[in-house]
């Protein structure tokens, strides 16, 4: 299936059979819990839906750089479906670092209520028994250091993936807008840009929010990340040219007050 979806690049209809990718990409994440949030293994509900958006942008690629003649309209098409496909692949890789994130909170949490140091072994009969179970907890505590240590190690480097996503998703959608979000022909520039902006807020942000609430584990921000993400804020809401958020649904109260982004990209 998938070779012959490749195929199609090169036809009128290469950037429609991206796009049905790319549809199911989103439907998948759309689908997926809180509890299918928290796994981050190959089989989880999200890491389907990251597969299915690289698919996505293998096939949109493929169409939008495909040299026959006949695909030429495609191309076109299939530019917009490759920054759409960037975009959902950064705001899903937010959504796995900060249900990392999550995951991790929880266990900390559940760590100190079951916490208590392990006790002396006292003297006399039964000593070398209390012993060994004292030497057994510390093992287990040393284990559980060596597990949080490496999840922290994997948050980070979850993170990291978040920001380099924003990055490239911002990359594809300025090209839509002529290069630059500002879009020097003096039209208005996608509004994708504006969304792609605002994800890179959120990385900031959710960095922010991992070093105070584990202050020293993750190496990953600090609160001053919150400021900037701000400006980033401000700036998407200007690119939107309104001064409200946009909106998941058009019959929400700012939607009806003119603050909802168009429709077309209000599931990217």
């Amino acid at each position: 299936l998938i070779e012959m979806a490749l195929r199609a690049a090169d036809e009128p209809h290469g950037f429609a059979v991206a796009h049905a990718f790319k549809q199911c990409a989103q439907w998948i994440a759309l689908a997926a819990g809180d509890d299918d949030d928290v796994g981050t293994g190959s089989g989880s509900t999200l890491a389907r839906a990251d597969a299915m958006y690289a698919l996505a942008e293998e096939m949109s690629d493929a169409a939008r750089s495909s040299e026959s003649a006949s695909s030429a309209a495609s191309g076109l098409y299939a530019d917009v479906t490759f920054a759409d496909v960037k975009l959902g692949r950064a705001q899903l890789a937010l959504r796995l670092a900060t249900s990392l994130a999550a995951r991790l909170r929880k266990e900390d949490e559940s760590g100190r209520a079951g916490g208590g140091g392990a006790p002396a072994a006292p003297p006399g009969p039964g000593g070398d028994e209390e012993k060994k179970a004292v030497d057994g907890a510390a093992d287990e505590e040393s284990e559980s250091s060596v597990e949080e240590t490496r999840g922290y190690d994997e948050l980070r480097d979850a993170l990291a993936a978040a920001e380099s996503s924003a990055a490239a998703a911002l990359t594809a959608c300025e090209a839509l807008s002529g290069g630059s979000g500002s879009n020097r022909s003096g039209d208005a520039p996608d509004v994708r840009v504006a969304l792609a902006v605002a994800a890179s807020g959120d990385v900031y942000v959710a960095r922010a929010v991992v070093a105070a609430r584990a202050p020293g584990k993750g190496g990953v921000g600090d609160g001053a990340g919150v400021m900037f993400a701000e400006g980033l804020y401000r700036n998407a809401l200007r690119l939107m040219g309104t001064p409200r958020p946009p909106t998941s649904t058009a019959d929400d109260a700012d939607a009806a007050a003119g603050g909802a982004a168009p429709a077309h990209v209000r599931l990217c």
